[in-house]
């Protein structure tokens, strides 16, 4: 990782990091306050940012679109365009494509020459701007779309990607006063018959989506923009609730399917690593439970988020790991209700100062997705189990947090006396 300090704003990528990261808990924030810092410019791998000439600013979005919610219910929303001609455009927002290939400099370049075009809209019925209307059939297609927006004022320089620790990177946000659409949307049929029932609620037609092939992350753009749910109950949804929503949504449901199977045979360990985040997954042989900790180093001391849920579920929204809570969940449910297996299941996240922006959730769901798809370690007993990822972390203070791992050593079941 490149640790020589930037002339100008006197920091290394760890501390922008350290600062990116604790912003980016309350929203978005730009990896470096500094304007054309060259040590972001160094690692994204261009000199100066994109130029966008006068005030009209067109080309294919991935398709993407963004709700925020400051000052909700009166948020603003709009499609994110690219400020240059892309040669491939749906890599603009593709995180199952960019967890294979790319690197975090290639991630935040790629995403910084997205603008994020914003339009005043109220949540609830929202009037039937052009802006609104363009954003809802780009987040109804699933292929990119010619899009051409009208800016209030010519856009400033920029380079600085905003990071975010939910939603991933994007440019700069720039005022619209006028949106369109210029080429016809790719909508599967599913997505269609779902959007056009007004008498389905949100939930199911999500899990009907989902069941289909259709993507977390197009679901969450139909969500995002009020194109979900029973006619009277449709509103916008701001992004950064759009996703875990969606994750939560699907997860309630696969939980339901994973309680009506039978109980894995043995403790199972999978593992992944991505931009510096390492997972390990253990899959224990008892009822459905689930639990995550995270821990990350903060100035020589470890730090750590922790949430569970037992069989019954929460009652309350996880307080400490958040969205990526959710995320993980659902590549954990994804793998069970494929081995039609029930488990009690424990993730552990390490984060080292490799992962030097954050990139969203999205790295969560396509890590432990990617864990569950390897070849997990199989082993005679939990406590074995549980000495292999200990030798294999940076810390072992995870352990005095976990609780499903603690649990199922000292509380045995019926099939313990099989």
């Amino acid at each position: 990782m490149e640790m020589e300090p930037c002339a100008r704003c006197g920091r290394t990528l760890l501390d922008l990091r350290r600062g990116a990261t604790r912003d980016a808990l309350r929203g978005s924030a730009l990896l470096c306050n500094v304007p054309a810092c060259p040590l972001v410019q160094r690692v994204m791998g261009f000199p100066e940012g994109p130029r966008v000439p006068g005030r009209e600013l067109h080309g294919p979005s991935p398709p993407a679109v963004f709700v925020g919610r400051y000052g909700y219910p009166n948020v603003t929303l709009g499609p994110l365009l690219p400020a240059t001609p892309e040669t491939s455009p749906a890599m603009s927002d593709s995180p199952a494509e960019w967890a294979k290939s790319l690197d975090i400099g290639t991630i935040l370049a790629l995403r910084s020459r997205l603008y994020r075009s914003k339009s005043p809209a109220r949540v609830h019925r929202p009037a039937g701007t052009h802006a609104l209307e363009t954003s809802q059939q780009l987040a109804l297609s699933a292929r990119p779309v010619e899009t051409e927006v009208t800016l209030a004022k010519p856009p400033r320089l920029t380079t600085e990607p905003k990071v975010d620790s939910y939603a991933a990177p994007m440019g700069p946000s720039v005022d619209v006063i006028d949106a369109r659409v210029l080429s016809h949307p790719s909508v599967p049929r599913k997505v269609d018959a779902i959007v056009s029932d007004v008498h389905v609620d949100a939930a199911t037609g999500a899990n009907e989506m989902y069941d289909s092939g259709i993507s977390p992350y197009h679901i969450q753009r139909l969500l995002s923009v009020g194109l979900l749910g029973e006619s009277s109950r449709r509103k916008l949804v701001p992004t950064r609730w759009s996703i875990t929503a969606t994750d939560d949504i699907i997860g309630k449901r696969l939980i339901d399917e994973v309680k009506e199977q039978g109980v894995l045979d043995a403790p199972t360990v999978y593992a992944s690593e991505l931009f510096g985040n390492h997972f390990h997954v253990l899959l224990m042989p008892r009822i459905w439970s689930f639990e995550m900790v995270e821990a990350w180093q903060e100035e020589g001391a470890w730090m750590m988020g922790h949430d569970w849920e037992p069989y019954a579920g929460r009652t309350k929204y996880v307080e400490q790991v958040a969205g990526a809570y959710y995320a993980a969940r659902l590549s954990v449910l994804d793998h069970l209700v494929s081995i039609r297996r029930q488990a009690s299941a424990f993730v552990y996240r390490e984060i080292t100062d490799e992962y030097w922006a954050p990139l969203g959730v999205w790295v969560i769901r396509e890590a432990v997705r990617t864990a569950m798809e390897g070849k997990g370690l199989v082993f005679g007993e939990l406590a074995a189990a549980l000495r292999h990822v200990a030798r294999r972390s940076r810390t072992t203070e995870w352990l005095k947090l976990a609780v499903l791992p603690r649990e199922a050593r000292a509380q045995r079941t019926l099939r313990d006396f099989g």
